[in-house]
């Protein structure tokens, strides 16, 4: 087991420590610090922002500084309404066993059904933090309802964009592995690519590292990302493409794409879709979602990603996603 784990090195040097993590600036750092000096979260903790940018380490490593027992920690399971009046009410009336305060952790916070978040706001979150504290972790922060949000007092955003934090951070990786790189060129490859995730950029690093002999490629690197983030790569082209295209072209894209202006990378898109079976579409909606600041087009972006969740076959949620995208911006002719 420990070879599989060691055969990848964003499991192999995932954070232990709060300075290995990266944040978006040093009064994060420094918040996080104060609460693992005192052992204790001052009230509830609400991180958020994209995938494999430290959200989940972060609360990993608080609670392994803060908890000294197991009884007073409790970690959500299927965040239903019915465990939250079963398991965390009486978990948080109780005082710690041994820790200064106890710690109910819940991932992926945006999937709580409505209920949960209705007894989470009026009953729970908020009564015993003299005892509690709740740490929430979710990569769509909007789809958490204001008022839940507002009752956590500290809200930390992971964006990625700590370009010499990611840069350094890599840069340590790459000597330990003692592969062969220009640095010049890991801090531009860092700076042209950081909106993938640190995760993405130590794959990539990795693949290239394993593919070259222990020498990192960055001329060929681009090409070797993930199915991910090449679907997000060949939708963003095929709205560009689109958006420029005159009226007559639009409406042959929308109507006939195998026979437009967009045929390679649309014959692509669907090549990958339909021959792949791991995707992480949660991935793809989240990355197009921070990628594009037209508000319609992000809303139809939310839209899809709930329905996906529910999908037996997600990639006709994604698919439904791409068309929607695409006919609101031939509409609207803008992005």
């Amino acid at each position: 087991m420990q070879d599989i784990i060691q055969t990848s090195w964003f499991l192999k040097y995932n954070p232990k420590t709060i300075t290995d993590l990266i944040f978006d600036n040093n009064n994060h750092q420094q918040l996080i610090l104060k609460f693992i000096e005192n052992e204790k979260i001052d009230g509830n903790l609400l991180l958020f922002g994209s995938y494999g940018l430290g959200k989940s380490a972060t609360a990993g490593i608080l609670i392994t500084t803060i908890i000294k027992a197991q009884n007073d920690l409790l970690v959500l399971k299927d965040r239903s309404v019915k465990e939250i009046r079963e398991k965390v009410l009486p978990f948080i009336q109780k005082q710690p066993v041994k820790s200064k305060q106890k710690i109910v952790l819940i991932e992926e916070m945006d999937k709580l059904s409505n209920d949960a978040f209705n007894v989470l706001k009026t009953n729970t979150l908020e009564k015993f933090q003299a005892n509690t504290a709740f740490i929430g972790c979710t990569n769509y922060i909007k789809k958490i309802e204001p008022a839940v949000v507002s009752r956590f007092n500290t809200r930390i955003e992971f964006t990625g964009s700590n370009i010499n934090g990611i840069s350094e951070r890599l840069k340590l990786i790459l000597e330990q592995e003692q592969a062969q790189f220009e640095l010049e060129e890991l801090y531009k490859f860092v700076e042209s690519n950081y909106k993938m995730g640190i995760r993405e950029l130590i794959n990539q690093l990795q693949f290239s590292y394993n593919s070259n002999n222990n020498v990192i490629n960055f001329e060929t690197i681009n090409s070797i990302g993930g199915i991910e983030t090449k679907i997000v790569s060949l939708i963003m082209d095929i709205l560009g493409i689109s958006l420029k295209a005159n009226i007559k072209d639009k409406k042959i894209i929308l109507d006939f794409p195998e026979n437009s202006i967009i045929n390679v990378q649309y014959k692509e898109l669907i090549q990958l879709l339909n021959n792949n079976y791991d995707i992480n579409f949660d991935y793809i909606f989240n990355q197009l979602y921070n990628n594009i600041n037209y508000i319609p087009v992000k809303l139809i972006i939310a839209r899809e990603a709930d329905i996906n969740q529910n999908k037996t076959f997600p990639h006709v949620s994604l698919l439904g996603c791409y068309y929607n995208m695409l006919k609101c911006i031939i509409t609207i002719n803008r992005i």
